[in-house]
């Protein structure tokens, strides 16, 4: 049996609500279940358009969503506070609820009007029950299309979030080695000046052995002879070997030798023992 015009025209409005009442559903379901980050705020707001009002109470009490009869808390002093995930999707169920169970008594209501108005048209109930079982295992399909589609979104955004803190950690190693190897420059530099202040040091005492050679007094050349000895003997401990002169840099390496060069020559082997 055909339909009028205005009967199709009332059968595809109300297939249209089912199937916008539908959609809201998987839209709330989508937010009660969404890994992102949940601020109160956010919660909030979530809670005013699904028809909650919001009763802030003092300082140190949470904040209350109030629906006629129904209250739900929600955690958090402030409204910039981050909800643990957990938290958040357990709140936002609770919110939810109402407004989802509004939805499923409008598609239930859709449903019953399609069944009657096709019963009314002849139309068998065999068939009408074949139909609901399609769409039904169309539904069920749909849901769990959605629930693979949440669980990528979960799984990227954690793989994302992996690689974010494994870069981080990378550049915070990196900034380490950076870190000690001028450390290490700045270590090397102060070891290389004091060994250098002390080889200008031990040529200053090598003059000074030079001038007490070529005094004329014995005894008192003996007495500055035994004082210097004991200095020199301190230099010759503790200074490096000539292999670590590689600490110096070239151009102070090259102020050395020019300040040593003539003093062996003038007095080379003039020292006491």
């Amino acid at each position: 049996m055909g339909f009028s015009e205005g009967e199709l025209e009332y059968l595809l409005d109300l297939l249209k609500r089912r199937e916008d009442v539908i959609q809201q559903e998987r839209e709330i379901q989508a937010i009660t279940q969404s890994p992102r980050n949940w601020r109160k705020r956010d919660i909030l707001r979530q809670a005013r358009e699904w028809g909650w009002e919001i009763i802030h109470r003092r300082a140190r009490h949470h904040t209350q969503a109030v629906l006629g009869n129904l209250r739900v808390t929600i955690p958090g002093h402030g409204d910039g506070d981050c909800l643990g995930i957990g938290i958040a999707h357990k709140v936002l169920k609770e919110l939810a609820e109402p407004k989802l169970r509004e939805l499923q008594l409008q598609r239930q209501d859709c449903s019953d009007l399609l069944v009657s108005f096709l019963l009314s048209r002849g139309i068998s109930l065999n068939s009408l029950l074949e139909s609901n079982l399609l769409i039904e295992q169309i539904e069920s399909l749909e849901e769990q299309n959605l629930k693979l589609e949440l669980k990528i979104v979960e799984t990227e955004e954690a793989a994302l979030s992996l690689l974010t803190e494994k870069e981080l950690e990378n550049q915070r190693l990196a900034n380490r080695i950076r870190e000690l190897a001028e450390e290490q420059l700045r270590v090397q530099e102060i070891v290389s000046r004091a060994i250098l202040d002390l080889k200008r040091l031990k040529h200053l005492f090598d003059q000074l052995q030079n001038v007490v050679d070529h005094l004329p007094m014995p005894g008192v050349r003996s007495l500055l002879q035994s004082y210097l000895n004991k200095i020199m003997s301190i230099f010759e401990t503790n200074l490096p070997s000539a292999g670590s002169r590689k600490l110096l840099p070239e151009n102070e390496q090259d102020i050395y030798y020019q300040e040593k060069l003539p003093l062996e020559d003038n007095h080379g082997s003039h020292r006491e023992s």
